[in-house]
């Protein structure tokens, strides 16, 4: 079993145009790159922008074009949610034109307590543990949509990245919402770098078994704790063993991609190739 490894999008996001991004992804041996599903910058609309990557792409021979992006699902304004469900739903029509989509990073609905800091000390205040019920019910009706729109445009799928603010903050409480929706093209991004900013998240490897054949894609990035502050590090550098992630992943008999990130400020370029060795060095530990 190979395990096709994703460049996120931070590693290379400070200013660089497609054609630089592709370029030093393909001399650094990713086999994709997960982009975000918009500009960020606002300059170009969503066709030109996919065309910009679909170009850079094809020049340098990524073979996974990856996707991250969704929606807000956070006003009781029906015709709000509306326009942000379609606006998706066109960036899926155009993308799916244009790519051979595989998986796209996936979210849905983001949670804020009033009046309550958004900070690393307070995440498990918002999000999946905040939730109202009107605004629990209103995102998994719309992912249902967009589940249903998805597969009339090809045999990709979604994964809710577990991240902090959102409903499927906590991995379990994510596995739940891919319940909930029940559609076969919706599962589970288990990224556990950001899970342990949240108190009671399950170990890895529960969390792993518990997301089950639902985990259709991974994130991995690492951190460290001094003192009562988390300090963003190296992908083998902090707390989160990567060796025992893809362990368990073989266990479980995953098959999806390994997504790696740079949550830290610096060379991000030379981060993605020291990030790189290493995972791959893990992956031949194991022979895959």
């Amino acid at each position: 079993m190979k395990y096709p490894i994703i460049m996120h999008i931070n590693y290379m996001e400070q200013g660089q145009p497609h054609d630089e991004i592709c370029k030093v992804a393909a001399d650094f041996g990713f086999d994709g790159i997960e982009f975000r599903n918009k500009d960020r910058n606002k300059v170009l609309n969503c066709a030109d922008y996919l065309d910009s990557i679909k170009k850079a792409v094809a020049t340098y021979g990524i073979k996974y074009p990856m996707f991250g992006g969704g929606l807000t699902c956070n006003s009781q304004d029906a015709d709000a949610r509306r326009e942000e469900i379609d606006a998706y739903k066109i960036f899926l029509a155009e993308a799916s034109k244009r790519f051979n989509l595989t998986y796209l990073n996936f979210f849905c609905g983001t949670v804020r307590v009033p009046k309550l800091p958004y900070a690393p000390h307070t995440y498990a205040a918002h999000g999946g543990c905040a939730v109202p019920q009107w605004q629990y019910e209103a995102a998994v009706e719309a992912c249902r949509e967009i589940c249903d729109f998805a597969r009339e445009l090809g045999d990709f799928k979604l994964a809710f990245e577990t991240h902090m603010g959102y409903i499927h903050d906590y991995p379990e409480l994510a596995k739940k919402l891919v319940d909930d929706i029940d559609r076969e093209n919706i599962g589970v991004n288990l990224d556990y770098g950001n899970a342990v900013y949240l108190p009671g998240a399950m170990a890895l490897p529960a969390t792993i078994k518990n997301c089950g054949e639902k985990l259709f894609y991974t994130h991995m990035k690492n951190s460290i704790t001094v003192g009562d502050i988390r300090f963003p590090t190296s992908l083998s550098g902090g707390v989160i063993n990567h060796r025992e992630y893809v362990k368990t992943l073989l266990e479980i008999g995953y098959k999806g991609f390994i997504g790696i990130e740079a949550p830290r400020s610096g060379d991000r370029q030379f981060y993605a190739k020291e990030d790189l060795a290493y995972i791959r060095d893990v992956l031949d530990y194991y022979n895959v």
